[in-house]
């Protein structure tokens, strides 16, 4: 009788603590939006998913959606001066969001707290030290310069506005100076040109990239560029779609690759002409042609918490289209997108998809992460860190 019930307690007390770990992956935010899909439909316990957790944070892992500015923990913008609109809450505070436009406020928000250009070489520091300390061991990041120079000076956000070529120099150096103390951590970068840019702007960063192309302190030591990509984030805006085709096979004839975020807050329909009209090597986000049968199925990555939380897809989480591609064998990727604003991690993001859906496992990460390697920007870095090793 006393070796059934010590058996018992020890079942009941792993329990508790698989609960009790499950609670500390996920915000409230999240656990309610996984307890509601329980009530439509059987998921996983907590401690099969604190199980999966803690397996996906051991394994290697590689990002390719994923901004900077957004992935640092929240110690790094408390050490700076807080803007007084961080009064009532603080901008990780605020998930949900009403709409794509509330987040991007919060996002713009977030950032203002930044005043010095040293603080940009600090904050690509940190994000490559926080990188390691997930075990993402090699990253395709967003890094958004423009959002501190023009979009500060056209909008008044702040009244430190820097000089382009300074923000985006800064942020090489900060990431050169975290790779060095992080070794066997790779990070590459995606250069935001941003969904509104306008025609001078984007003429400025073209001048700011083609500077780069033959500087010794925007290339590593064997010669291959931190900067590898041209992306356009924020809401997409087809003003003006000739200018920004015109920009981008400006910049793709430098050599940079081209991402975009398409298909989050827009409709199919549009999703697809930005698709067939900029030719993109990635595309971020694209989830909202799948039910019109338009998948843009090259090099897609998908964040399902980012789309949620952002109310950009307002369909059943069970049903986000990532599910549907997993299930008709379409390679994609899973980014964390914004993890400090929305709360989450890369490790979280797998273990949500894991938690409300029997069909994701173990093997579902290892196909996933097997696609998002052989679809990096940069495959000769990626291979410098990271080898997947069979049976994992």
């Amino acid at each position: 009788m006393w070796v059934g019930w010590h058996a018992g307690a020890a079942r009941f007390a792993g329990h508790f603590r698989g609960v009790e770990r499950f609670m500390s992956i996920f915000p409230s935010v999240i656990r309610d939006i996984i307890n509601d899909v329980g009530r439509r439909r059987q998921i996983r316990h907590d401690d099969q998913v604190s199980s999966f957790h803690d397996w996906v944070m051991r394994e290697a892992k590689i990002e390719t959606h994923v901004h900077i500015e957004a992935a640092v923990a929240p110690s790094f913008y408390e050490s700076l001066k807080p803007p007084s609109s961080w009064l009532e809450s603080r901008p990780w505070e605020r998930a949900p969001f009403n709409d794509l436009r509330a987040f991007i406020m919060a996002w713009v928000d977030l950032t203002r707290s930044i005043r010095k250009i040293a603080e940009f070489e600090a904050l690509a520091e940190e994000f490559v030290a926080s990188r390691a300390r997930s075990n993402i061991r090699y990253s395709e990041a967003y890094f958004s310069p423009a959002d501190f120079s023009f979009m500060r000076k056209r909008f008044a956000i702040a009244p430190e506005v820097f000089d382009f070529a300074d923000v985006m120099a800064a942020y090489v150096r900060g990431l050169r100076r975290g790779l060095k103390k992080n070794p066997g951590f790779e990070v590459r970068l995606i250069m935001d040109a941003l969904w509104p840019s306008n025609a001078q702007e984007r003429c400025e960063m073209k001048v700011a990239l083609r500077a780069t192309l033959g500087h010794p302190e925007f290339h590593d030591e064997e010669g291959v560029p931190y900067i590898v990509a041209v992306g356009l984030g924020g809401a997409e805006n087809h003003g003006d779609i000739a200018g920004h085709i015109s920009f981008i096979n400006e910049v793709r004839g430098m050599g940079f690759k081209v991402d975009i975020h398409s298909g989050e807050g827009s409709d199919g329909t549009l999703h697809r002409r930005s698709v067939e009209s900029l030719s993109p090597d990635r595309v971020s986000h694209g989830f909202a042609g799948v039910s019109q049968g338009y998948v843009f199925n090259h090099n897609v990555v998908m964040c399902p918490i980012s789309n949620l939380l952002l109310k950009t897809f307002t369909g059943f989480p069970e049903e986000h289209p990532a599910f549907e591609l997993l299930r008709k064998d379409v390679p994609i990727a899973i980014g964390s997108d914004d993890p400090l604003l929305l709360g989450h991690s890369l490790a979280a993001e797998f273990s949500f998809l894991f938690a409300i859906d029997d069909n994701f496992t173990r093997q579902t990460f290892l196909k996933i992460r097997q696609n998002t390697q052989a679809r990096v920007l940069a495959p000769e870095v990626c291979s410098r860190v990271f080898t997947t090793q069979a049976g994992s």
